[in-house]
């Protein structure tokens, strides 16, 4: 089956405009994860704290954590859970944080042997 040019023209019109709009929900799911993020991680602004254990690399992590975080804290108990293989958090409660204990962003991450 042999198509004229302007089928051509308008296959190559529609995988384009599809491809367009793919870009445009792909940049949109980005920006709502970026914009999660970024609410988490300022409503959880001093409430846990990184501890690398045994290592001395720069922690990373995403929305997934922020939002286990935000789970995981409770009215009056500090939690105190593994996320990967060698890094602890650990949440302040929050009868803590209402208190005013938080945690400053020098101890937002510290490094120790066990």
């Amino acid at each position: 089956m042999k198509l004229s040019k302007h089928k051509c023209l308008s296959l190559k019109k529609g995988l384009f405009l599809i491809g367009v709009m793919l870009f445009s929900l792909n940049s949109i799911a980005q920006t709502s994860d970026t914009q999660q993020y970024n609410e988490l991680s300022s409503a959880l602004d001093g409430v846990f704290q990184i501890q690398m254990v045994g290592i001395r690399n720069k922690p990373s992590y995403d929305t997934s954590l922020l939002v286990e975080i935000n789970s995981k804290q409770k009215q009056s108990q500090r939690v105190v859970f593994f996320y990967k293989n060698n890094i602890r958090i650990e949440v302040l409660s929050k009868d803590k944080v209402q208190n005013g204990l938080i945690c400053s962003q020098d101890e937002k991450v510290i490094y120790v042997n066990q």
